[in-house]
């Protein structure tokens, strides 16, 4: 009972999840699966790396580089060169450095030590037992035996001997301590190697349940999707090739189901019912067919009856348009058509009655417009010759205004011309005065210079008298000393002579410059009287300028005035002249006009109206014979003509 609960349970689920759904469910337990597996080969792998045969070769390298060098923390290379440095003292100060490189890399690996994670026990004889022995290994040597070698002069052999006896012991406690460090690592190393084995066994264990796990997930997935997916899809496949064959299955299959099986089905299910909807459609249609073959012979018999009585109409229409053509607008279709067409014939004979009844119109018109243009003529002709005689008086009077206009533009020329001369003779007139203004000026300072010569001449001469005076006093000073100063007496006597002519020279320039400044001023007066008498020419000038300036202006408004009325006489010379154009072109258009009218007339002759007469063809009146039956239309817009245009010019 429990196994059938189970089975419908089963059931259950498998119709409430699609194949999407299912799908997506399997591939996540998949990947789940693929994941375990993976990270327990990754944690066999890093666990179990121990053993493998890469690490093991590695261990080996390693086991060959400590067989071949000695390591840092064990340090017998130090206690060799000790020895070295007692067996060659030569050699003691490079046996000591390398003695101290050997420390220095001893405790750089103690640094080491200390951040590993190794053992207690081990990390204990590493970093406290072994340094221990060695802290009288390194002072000994360092500060005892070392100095004793590198010491000049003679050996201490029993000093050396005794210190080296110290270093041997400490070293001895260390190398004990050492061999203690390599058994507990080697019995750490087994633990570890032991430890694994173990692990690597229960991981292997844990990677076959995983892969037997996996393996039946996946078969239970293929079993339900060849169930859930494939069959369905074959039973469908093969019913909808028997429904493509024209066979009735039925219902189609698992429409039941919610998943895309359900939905395939119920989609075929669709098509089939399209496809029954569609057969029966194309009954319907063949029936329909049959009917409209039917509706079509009876509309074939209407159309040949129509096409008969179209023909027939089309035979008297055609009669009665060559009548019509020939000039006859009495003619008319008296013979009723098919009551398709009734309405073309009655329509024709409304078309001929309004054609025959605007032919008389126009027939009737044709006279009142041939009286109307006989008048228009002789209006046209007489209008024609007064506008000739008006246009020549008015072209005389252009002609008068134009030479008089000639006239006064050419005196306000030379008004303005005057008025220019004027001008630039104030100007020249101004710049003379400016020109004497400057020279009254110049004059003014050459006086000032000449003073200030005169003034500077007179220092000259008072300095030349000094000098005279001071030349004499030397004289007598020299003729004092005697014979030793006779060569001074000479140059004073020189310098004597110097100052007088310096002197009459600075009289005889005082003397002309006094002339000079007599006549500067008396050419300074007459420039001053010469800059007044031209002041008072640019002012007359300048009243000439003025009245000049007000000649010119009235002779311009002047010429301005005539050319205003020249350009007026002009204007009406040209309406004159298209007026005149225009009398001559209606006087054309009205005789083209009566000719037009007469072409009208024999045209309307052609035709026949009612009372079988033709239309009767008369001929235009003269130019000038008047119409007393009927006066002729006033003229209106603008072919009017006014009453006062007639004057006699």
């Amino acid at each position: 009972m429990l196994k059938n609960e189970s089975i419908r349970g089963g059931q259950t689920i498998g119709r409430v999840l699609t194949i999407r759904t299912s799908a997506i469910l399997a591939s996540i337990v998949i990947l789940l699966a693929a994941s375990v597996l993976v990270g327990v080969a990754r944690y066999a792998e890093v666990r179990g790396q121990i053993g493998s045969d890469n690490y093991n070769r590695i261990i080996e390298q390693k086991d060959l580089v400590a067989d071949v060098l000695p390591p840092p923390s064990y340090v017998i290379e130090a206690y060799l060169h000790v020895l070295a440095a007692v067996i060659d003292p030569s050699a003691a100060a490079r046996e000591l450095e390398e003695f101290n490189a050997h420390k220095t890399e001893y405790l750089e690996r103690l640094g080491h030590w200390r951040t590993s994670d190794v053992g207690a026990e081990i990390k204990r004889l590493v970093l406290n037992d072994s340094p221990l022995a060695l802290d009288a290994f390194w002072r000994e040597a360092e500060t005892t035996l070392f100095p004793l070698l590198l010491k000049q002069g003679a050996r201490d052999e029993a000093a050396i001997k005794a210190s080296l006896g110290r270093i041997t012991t400490a070293f001895e406690a260390h190398r004990a301590v050492v061999a203690k460090i390599v058994e507990a690592a080697v019995s750490a190393q087994g633990s570890i190697e032991a430890g694994v084995a173990e692990e690597m066994g229960w991981i292997l264990m844990l990677e076959l349940t995983v892969v037997i796990a996996a393996a039946i997930i996946l078969a239970a997935l293929i079993a339900g999707m060849f169930k859930r997916v494939i069959r369905p899809l074959d039973r469908i496949s093969t019913y909808t090739s028997r429904l493509a064959a024209g066979e009735d299955e039925g219902d189609v299959p698992y429409r039941d189901r919610s998943d895309e099986i359900g939905r395939l089905a119920r989609s075929v299910q669709v098509f089939k019912n399209a496809a029954q909807d569609n057969l029966d459609r194309q009954r319907q249609i063949a029936a329909e067919r049959e009917e409209n073959a039917r509706i079509r012979q009876e509309a074939d018999a209407r159309i040949v009856a129509q096409a008969k009585a179209s023909a027939e109409a089309i035979e008297k229409l055609g009669q009665a348009l060559r009548t019509l053509a020939e000039g006859d607008l009495t003619c008319t279709i008296d013979v009723q058509f098919h009551p398709d067409f009734e309405t073309l014939r009655q329509d024709f004979n409304h078309s001929v009655g309004k054609l025959q009844s605007a032919m008389q119109a126009i027939s009737s018109n044709g006279d009142i417009i041939r009286g109307a243009s006989g008048e228009l003529l002789t209006a046209s002709d007489n209008l024609a010759q007064r506008t000739e005689r008006q246009a020549s008086a008015v072209e005389q009077t252009a002609a008068a205004v134009e030479e008089v206009t000639k006239s006064i533009s050419l005196t306000a020329g030379n008004a303005d011309e005057a008025g220019r001369t004027v001008r630039h003779t104030g100007e020249a007139a101004e710049r003379a005065g400016n020109v004497v203004r400057q020279a009254v000026a110049a004059m003014a300072d050459i006086e000032e210079a000449s003073h200030n010569i005169a003034n500077i001449i007179a220092i000259i001469d008072e300095v030349a008298f000094q000098t005279n005076l001071l030349a004499l006093n030397a004289s007598v000073e020299a003729a004092r000393a005697g014979e030793a100063g006779k060569g001074f007496s000479v140059v004073a006597q020189e310098v004597r002579e110097l100052a007088q002519r310096s002197a009459a020279q600075a009289r005889e320039i005082k003397t002309l410059i006094a002339n000079s400044n007599a006549l500067v001023s008396t050419g300074a007066e007459l420039v001053g009287e010469t800059g007044r008498t031209l002041e008072t020419i640019v002012a007359e000038v300048r009243n000439v300028d003025v009245n000049v300036s007000s000649i010119v202006s009235a002779v311009k408004e002047q010429a301005t005035s005539l050319k205003e009325i020249n350009r007026a006489i002009s204007d009406i010379d040209n309406n004159t002249q298209q007026n005149a154009s225009m009398a001559e072109q209606a006087t054309a258009a009205g005789h083209s006009l009566a000719g037009e009218v007469e072409s009208l007339a024999r045209m309307l002759g052609q035709f026949r109206l009612a009372g079988n007469t033709p239309v009767r063809s008369g001929h235009a009146a003269s130019a000038g014979e008047p119409r007393q039956h009927r006066p002729a239309p006033r003229a209106t817009g603008n072919l009017a003509v006014r009453q006062d245009a007639w004057t006699e010019v």
